[in-house]
């Protein structure tokens, strides 16, 4: 998924695909105990976003900011390494 915007999406609810994010703002968004493994995320926005307890396992971050959001026992040990 390439340049899109998720505004007020509750995730933790909502199916959330596996695959790359590139470009992307998550606005006000639900990622509360959302599984997160297996999902990379480039040059990704997350503004006032809930992350908390999301399960990083395998997921990658690069480039990618957060403003403003919830991040309660994240353990960014599990992240992959390679972005």
């Amino acid at each position: 998924m390439e340049d899109r915007e998720y505004k007020n999406v509750d995730f933790s609810e909502e199916d959330f695909a596996i695959g790359t994010y590139e470009n992307c703002s998550f606005i006000n968004c639900n990622f509360a105990n959302t599984h997160l493994t297996e999902r990379q995320f480039v040059e990704c926005r997350f503004e006032s976003c809930d992350l908390s307890m999301a399960v990083l396992s395998e997921t990658a971050f690069k480039d990618v900011q957060f403003e403003e959001c919830k991040m309660i026992g994240l353990d960014f040990t599990l992240i992959n390494p390679f972005l």
